[in-house]
C-alpha cells in the first residue's frame, strides 16, 4: 500500500511546544497546491515556499508571524520539521494564486549591517558566541578541537557579524548552519558517521561528477616560530600533488587548521552528487548518508548540502545535493 503524505502548519506561542502548537493546516488545506521546504547549508537560511489557488478569501498569517512546518508520511515517525518567519507574498493569475514565502532563520538587517572593529585574541567558540550575543541566538561549534582553537586577532573590516561567523567557518574547516534560534558551526571532525542508506532502486535520477583536479594530495602551511625566527611549514595529508599555502600564520595550531581546512574543501569539491527520488522527510543537511547499488565510486558515503522536500499533486519528492566527505580514504 502507498504511503500517504502530509503536512502540517503550526502556529506555535512563544515558549510552546511545536508538538503543541495549534494547527492551522485544516485553513489552508483546501486552497493549498504546493508545499515546499528547502534545506539549505552554508549560511543561508531554510526556506519555506507554500502556494494557494486564491479565491479572495485565504487568511494569510502577517509578515513576521512566526510558524512551524511538519512533513512527512502518515503513520511513520520521520518527519521533517523547520521554525519559519513569514516575509513575503507574490499574487499572480489568472488563475489566481497566492504564494507565501517564510525563512527558516531570521536574519535582521542588523546581522547583515557591515562594521568595523577588531576582535582581541580568543577561541573560535568565543569568538562566534560574541557575533551572536546582540540578535538573542545561542551558539554550537563542534567538535571542541574546533570551538577551542585559539585565534590571533581578528579585524572585522566592511563585513557583517553574520558573514564573519560564515567565513570563520570556511576558514577553519566547518560548516555554518543557522536554524531554529542556533548558529552552528559544524567541522568535519564532527560528522556523525552515516547511518542512512540511499539504494539505487529508491533514485528515480541521479548525477554525479568527479574532478580530481581540485584535490590535494597534501597541503603545506606555515607559521612564523619567533624563538627560533624562523617560518616552520606544517603538512597535512599525504602525497601529490602538494598545494601550499602563501600566508604565513600565527601559531602552529592556526597554519594546521588552515592547511587541513584547505584539504578538506578539495576532497569535498572533488565529488558532486545529485539525486531526484521519492519523499524522505529523514533527508536533511550536514546528514552523512551511503549509496548502495550504484558502482564502486558512487558506493560510499557523502555529505548532503542541500534538500528540496515538495508536496503537490504529484506526491511527495526530495531533490538532494551532496559532496565528497573529507574522511573518504578513496574520495
Amino acid at each position: 500500500m502507498a504511503r500517504k503524505p502530509y503536512y502540517r502548519i503550526l502556529k506555535p506561542k512563544p515558549g510552546q511546544s511545536l508538538r503543541d502548537a495549534p494547527r492551522l493546516t485544516e485553513i489552508f488545506a483546501p486552497y493549498m497546491s504546493r508545499v515546499q521546504l528547502h534545506d539549505r547549508g552554508g549560511g543561508r537560511s531554510d526556506a519555506v515556499t507554500l502556494e494557494f489557488a486564491d479565491d479572495g478569501t485565504i487568511p494569510l498569517p502577517p509578515h513576521g508571524q512566526r510558524l512551524a512546518l511538519e512533513l512527512g508520511y502518515d503513520g511513520v515517525e520521520s518527519c521533517a520539521l523547520t521554525e519559519m518567519t513569514v516575509d513575503q507574498y507574490a499574487s499572480s493569475g489568472p488563475p489566481a494564486t497566492i504564494k507565501l514565502s517564510a525563512t527558516g532563520a531570521d536574519f535582521t538587517s542588523e546581522m547583515r549591517a557591515k562594521k568595523e572593529r577588531t576582535h582581541e585574541p580568543t577561541t573560535l567558540g568565543n569568538l562566534l558566541a560574541i557575533l551572536a550575543e546582540p540578535y538573542d541566538v545561542t551558539t554550537v561549534v563542534k567538535p571542541d578541537s574546533l570551538a577551542r582553537l585559539q585565534l590571533p586577532l581578528v579585524d572585522q573590516a566592511g563585513q557583517s557579524d553574520l558573514g564573519l561567523a560564515v567565513e570563520l567557518a570556511r576558514t577553519y574547516g566547518g560548516i555554518f548552519k543557522p536554524a531554529n534560534g542556533q548558529w552552528v558551526i559544524l567541522g568535519y571532525d564532527a560528522m556523525p558517521a552515516s547511518q542512512l542508506t540511499i539504494r539505487r532502486d529508491e533514485v528515480t535520477q541521479w548525477r554525479a561528477h568527479f574532478a580530481a583536479r581540485r584535490r590535494a594530495g597534501s597541503v603545506v602551511a606555515h607559521y612564523h616560530d619567533f624563538g627560533r625566527a624562523q617560518r616552520v611549514p606544517v603538512t597535512v595529508g599525504d602525497g601529490a600533488p602538494v598545494t601550499r599555502l602563501d600566508k604565513t600564520f600565527e601559531t602552529a595550531a592556526i597554519a594546521e587548521a588552515h592547511a587541513r581546512a584547505r584539504l578538506h574543501r578539495g576532497i569535498r569539491a572533488s565529488r558532486r552528487l545529485q539525486l531526484q527520488l521519492p519523499g524522505r522527510p529523514d533527508l536533511q543537511t550536514l546528514t552523512r548518508v551511503r549509496l548502495d547499488g550504484f558502482r564502486r565510486e558512487l558506493d560510499r558515503d557523502w555529505l548532503i548540502t542541500d534538500v528540496t522536500h515538495v508536496i503537490d499533486e504529484r506526491g511527495y519528492r526530495c531533490e538532494v545535493d551532496a559532496e565528497g566527505v573529507a574522511d573518504d580514504p578513496v574520495a
